[in-house]
């Protein structure tokens, strides 16, 4: 079993434990101003500017103070994001009993008073039913945290990746500045290929999906008294 969680105000969970999944454009992170949500650097990357750039001759690059790669994709793609309930961000609290860890616990709290704890499974099948019948491409994965300004391990995380792979891989793969990582982000994403959702600006869609679940919604206030043995805990 792979369990999410997902923090939000009371009346949006309500909502997702009914079959409500709300995604984001990617975009809306790009210019979300808060230093928890808002990356600036989302499906980017930053160009090397120590390679030379030559132009008759002469190397500009020393002109350069900061260079990104965007990456264009021709769809539209939006995105849900959760946390994974994992050994990064618990710890042993007795033999075989684990519990969230503080940081992660005070991170969270910027994302919302409440959370809902979800089967991973149960969510991605009722995703794909979705997407099968509108014709989206859709893929999820674990968020990987890399220092951009780290060119050398950028570039080994893109040469792990098929050609396949390196289409969306950007997608995937978070600085490791502000508290990203604390997060522990999981991510599934949809490639809106024909243009099937019509998309309200930046505030996203809501998807009607049969996906539900019983599990009652807590107060973040209430994380610190989660526990739960490794099974549940995501490798």
């Amino acid at each position: 079993m792979v369990l999410l969680i997902k923090f939000g105000k009371q009346e949006h969970l309500e909502q997702l434990k009914n079959g409500i999944i709300h995604f984001s454009p990617i975009e809306l992170f790009q210019e979300d101003p808060t230093d928890f949500r808002g990356d600036k650097m989302e499906g980017k990357h930053y160009i090397d500017t120590s390679k030379p750039f030559r132009i008759n001759g002469t190397d500009i690059s020393m002109y350069i103070k900061e260079a990104v790669v965007s990456y264009e994709l021709n769809c539209p793609v939006c995105s849900f994001s959760a946390s994974l309930l994992s050994y990064n961000n618990c710890h042993m609290v007795s033999e075989g009993e684990y519990a969230p860890n503080d940081d992660f616990i005070a991170e969270m709290r910027k994302f919302g008073d409440y959370f809902l704890i979800f089967n991973a499974f149960d969510f991605i099948d009722s995703l794909a039913k979705e997407f099968e019948i509108t014709g989206c491409g859709y893929e999820y994965h674990p968020m990987v945290y890399i220092d951009k300004h780290n060119h050398e391990l950028v570039r080994g995380y893109f040469d792990t990746k098929s050609e396949d792979q390196k289409s969306t891989a950007h997608l995937f793969v978070k600085d490791t500045t502000n508290s990203y990582p604390l997060q522990n982000e999981w991510r599934m994403i949809f490639l809106d290929h024909s243009n099937h959702y019509r998309l309200d600006g930046t505030s996203g869609i809501n998807l009607r999906t049969d996906f539900s679940t019983q599990m009652p919604i807590f107060s973040t206030d209430q994380l610190g008294t989660l526990r739960c043995t490794k099974e549940y805990l995501y490798k």
